[in-house]
């Protein structure tokens, strides 16, 4: 046995000896292949240094282009380095991943002045945004005469010493639209914001903010540092369709008296259009200072921020189109343009604003009506149609609340619609998540003139949806119209002309439609109508409906059907 124990023990030592050289030979490798980074004061570990990449600059040049990491930390060194790019754009191309690695873009000595177009991509911080010993964090520490626009930001906590935001720590004179952050905001004894840190005269578009904050309890009133779920201290800035939906995980003992706002810390001479804050815990409020937040700014419940997501969400193009009211007491939601196409608003198919109604609509003329017409139509007012975007002008009107009633409108020319995303003429816009929606009814006739609508796109997640989407009270009269080839589709009650009408009379003459409607509860002409009058009517259409029809129309009382025909084509 003795032999066996002297035998084993210097085994074991040996093995303890290789082991102890196997941790120390690896960790010498990993420490050198560090040797390029650097550990920050607060502990948390060593952060590679990405190799400044400038080769995409050439002086003189008024545009430029960044795709990676390296290029982005070439911008951060041009910029710190004195380089104002004032007068200059810088695009980014691609989603950048582990941007902690970047040293904020900008300090007060030398700012950026120049124009940020993130053309709709997201730059990540997989780590902590530390501060690199700057007063100002953020992915841009300090901007001046600036303007940032249509770009994500996913982070964590920022850490400057003065000021922290998401996207900028210190903004001054600065324009930033249809920016976002998305991630968690830490107060540190500075002043802190989901966006912007502290803004000066900033002029705020289209801009949200979601996530969550904390607070290590160094903010306070005594010491005047303030935060915010979208900005920490706001003076003499202006915000236009913002929303914050930031949740406080933890304020501390003393939660009444934080100095966090989910919509500012602190507003100082500041005006507001449509900022939308949510403060769903007893303990949080839109400002931090305890101060009443200007006019414009409006507190909403929680179904109502899902709804403003989902109007963010579909503005592909990043222009600010969408639209929304809250009504007084905040009990329910008027969403003037609908939701539409998808109910899964960050993954499936959106609208798009390119070649939409939206987006085309022009302007159209009225004019007093003749007394012949007057005879004809029984209307004091005339609109001559003669262009897609003169019809797109009047679906937007009617959006907006424009009725016209005592208005006659005449199709003076044929109308190919073909790849236009196309709105019906009144319709009731749905909201959701149990929101009412809005409703604006078209109260006007139409006059086509023999004329054609061809190839009329429509795909909504609404109801009530046709050329019409719902007609107003009173009589209304369509007459002597083709719709040629036309694609409708809703979630219910879709007509190939008329989707749904509050009026006492629906008058439809010497109409034609063909092609495909598709929804819950479909017709050729009319559904969910009251009294409608078909005279001399020809439907060939293909219905692809998941409720009930009867082909020239369905769920209507209709009242007469004359020299009237209907033909379902597979």
């Amino acid at each position: 046995m003795k032999e066996k124990k002297h035998i084993i023990l210097p085994l074991v030592l040996v093995g303890m000896l290789i082991f102890m050289g196997v941790v120390f030979v690896g960790t010498a490798f990993l420490l050198g292949s560090r040797a390029n980074g650097r550990e920050d004061e607060y502990g948390y570990g060593f952060r590679d240094e990405i190799e400044a990449d400038v080769t995409w600059y050439q002086d003189g040049q008024e545009v430029y282009y960044i795709s990676t990491m390296s290029e982005l930390a070439g911008f951060s060194q041009l910029v710190n380095e004195g380089n104002a790019f004032a007068g200059k754009t810088v695009y980014l191309t691609n989603d950048l991943v582990d941007a902690e690695c970047i040293e904020p873009i900008g300090t007060k000595t030398h700012p950026f002045s120049g124009r940020f177009d993130g053309m709709g991509y997201k730059v990540m911080y997989t780590y902590d945004m530390q501060d690199w010993n700057n007063a100002y964090s953020g992915m841009f520490g300090y901007t001046e005469g600036a303007e940032i626009c249509n770009v994500g930001i996913l982070a964590a906590s920022a850490l400057g010493t003065e000021a922290n935001g998401g996207l900028i720590g210190y903004a001054v004179d600065t324009d930033i639209k249809q920016c976002f952050f998305d991630g968690d905001i830490l107060a540190s004894g500075a002043n802190t914001g989901g966006l912007v840190g502290m803004a000066e005269g900033c002029h705020f578009e289209g801009c949200y903010t979601t996530g969550y904050g904390n607070t290590t309890g160094s903010v306070s009133y005594e010491n005047d540092t303030f935060w915010g779920g979208f900005v920490g201290y706001a003076k003499d800035c202006e915000f236009n369709c913002c929303f914050s939906d930031v949740d406080a995980g933890y304020l501390g003992e003393n939660a009444d008296y934080s100095p966090f706002g989910v919509a500012v810390g602190k507003a100082v001479l500041c005006k507001a259009s449509h900022f939308y804050y949510a403060t769903e815990n007893g303990y949080m409020k839109g400002c931090g200072s305890g101060e009443t937040l200007p006019n414009g700014f409006i507190e909403i419940t929680g179904y109502e921020m899902s709804v403003l997501k989902a109007l963010q969400d579909m503005n592909v193009n990043g222009e600010a189109q969408w639209q929304y009211e809250v009504s007084s007491g905040g009990s329910y939601m008027h969403v003037i343009i609908p939701r539409l196409q998808s109910s899964h608003y960050s993954k499936g198919e959106v609208y798009s604003l390119e070649n939409s109604v939206l987006g085309i609509a022009g302007e159209y003329v009225v004019r007093p009506a003749t007394e012949k017409e007057l005879q004809q139509y029984e209307s004091e007012e005339i609109i001559e149609i003669e262009t897609a975007p003169e019809l797109a002008a009047v679906v937007v009107d009617c959006m907006q609340g424009v009725s016209f009633e005592g208005t006659t409108i005449l199709l003076m020319d044929d109308l190919d619609l073909e790849g236009y995303q196309w709105l019906p003429l009144g319709n009731y816009y749905a909201a959701d998540n149990g929101i009412m929606g809005q409703s604006w009814d078209f109260c006007g006739n139409i006059d086509g003139l023999g004329h054609k609508i061809k190839n009329l796109y429509i795909h909504t997640g609404n109801g009530t949806c046709g050329f019409v989407g719902q007609s107003g009270y009173g009589s209304v009269r369509i007459q002597n119209l083709t719709i040629e080839n036309c694609y409708i589709r809703g979630a219910m009650y879709v007509s190939g002309m008329v989707g749904s009408d509050h009026s006492t009379d629906l008058i439809l003459d010497n109409n034609r439609v063909s092609g495909r409607i598709e929804g819950n509860f479909s017709s050729a002409f009319a559904t969910m109508c009251g009294n409608v009058y078909l005279e001399d009517c020809e439907a060939k259409v293909t219905l692809k409906d998941g409720g009930e029809s009867e082909g020239l129309t369905v769920r209507s009382g209709v009242i007469n059907t004359k020299n009237c025909s209907y033909t379902e084509i597979p």
